[in-house]
């Protein structure tokens, strides 16, 4: 009975130790998958120093545009806030005064406000959703100003400069291994780290798939909320 019990207890050491390991070897190429790579540490969420440039601009041009509108007063130009409805409200006034030199100074201001917004090095599933949804709302309401006469357009960035689609992508990539990174690091263990090279790996080749052309290899289940979205950035603008 006592070389029952030693034998076993002697093949669950082993089997510790196996899996001690395994584990050990899987982290170690979590962590070179991590640190490997074009695009791959929170360097690569560096912005440009246009990107301030660009932030000093709409200070500017907001200022001097809440000058001329007094209900503007004490408003900031962010993204999903109040200045948006009111910026609507005026621009859609513009057209029915027959000022186009308003509404063009509007339809600066709020491409500058999407642009703004693009900028952005933190990205997260949520942010790009409220981006898309501002987005379709934005090009609902030039499309409204078109019928009265009113031309305006998004811009139409690089693809990959630092607000273009393709540069977005990018640092949602980023963003969402570096988030995942600091779960795996809490979690451990030989499941976990084989599960994060898993997912590096399909990161990693999404990242060289967004330089090289529009297909995307498939998502696992657990990526797919991520690929939907990279799949939306693709397409533009």
């Amino acid at each position: 009975m006592r070389r029952l019990i030693a034998s076993i207890l002697g093949m669950l050491a082993v089997a510790g130790l196996a899996l001690s390991i395994a584990s050990a070897h899987w982290k170690t190429r979590a962590f070179q998958l991590y640190h490997g790579g074009k695009y791959h540490t929170r360097g690569s969420l560096q912005a440009p120093a246009s990107v301030a440039e660009h932030s000093r601009q709409l200070e500017r041009d907001w200022l001097a545009f809440q000058r001329q509108q007094p209900a503007l007063a004490g408003l900031k130009g962010n993204l999903m806030g109040p200045p948006t409805a009111l910026l609507y409200r005026v621009g859609m006034q513009a057209l029915k005064d027959g000022d186009r030199v308003q509404f063009e100074t509007v339809s600066r201001l709020l491409n500058q406000i999407w642009l703004q917004a693009r900028d952005a090095s933190q990205l997260d599933l949520e942010a790009i959703q409220k981006l898309e949804s501002w987005q379709q709302s934005l090009l609902s309401f030039y499309a409204q100003c078109a019928v009265q006469g009113g031309k305006a357009e998004l811009p139409r960035p690089d693809p990959k400069a630092w607000p273009g689609r393709i540069s977005l992508a990018h640092r949602l990539l980023v963003n969402y291994r570096v988030k995942r990174w600091e779960d795996w690091e809490v979690s451990g263990g030989f499941r976990t780290w084989l599960k994060a090279c898993d997912c590096l790996e399909r990161l990693d080749r999404w990242h060289q798939e967004l330089d090289s052309g529009p297909v995307l290899s498939p998502p696992s289940p657990e990526l797919k909320p991520l690929y939907e979205a990279l799949t939306k950035l693709q397409k533009g603008p």
